[in-house]
């Protein structure tokens, strides 16, 4: 079976890499240093709060989770914790991950029609 190709993104990210993030084996990424916080993702219209209600004041998890429906069938992901734009953010994510930008994107969620 040939793996398939994934879509090209009919859309350019408007908000370039402030941050390259390292990521230990269990997903985890250390959040971007202060300066970086105040300085470029302030200007962004939208924010991801990591999970928090971790020991000793660490910090969490990108609240991003798999979902899967009908026997196994469709697979989604979810990202929860998102203010601000939620449009925008569903867009530049698309972009980022050269995926198509979805034709319907409510408050809440989007759908790939």
């Amino acid at each position: 079976t040939a793996t398939p190709t994934p879509p090209h993104s009919n859309y350019t990210p408007k908000f370039p890499p402030v941050f390259q993030p390292k990521f230990l084996k269990n997903g985890w990424s250390a959040p971007p240093p202060p300066e970086v916080q105040t300085a470029h993702l302030s200007a962004y219209p939208f924010h991801v709060k990591r999970t928090s209600n971790k020991p000793f004041h660490a910090a969490g998890f990108l609240p991003v989770y798999s979902d899967v429906r009908v026997h196994g069938t469709k697979r989604t992901t979810v990202i929860r914790n998102v203010t601000g734009d939620i449009p925008v953010f569903l867009t530049e994510m698309c972009g980022v991950l050269n995926l198509n930008v979805p034709k319907r994107i409510g408050a809440d969620r989007a759908e790939a029609v």
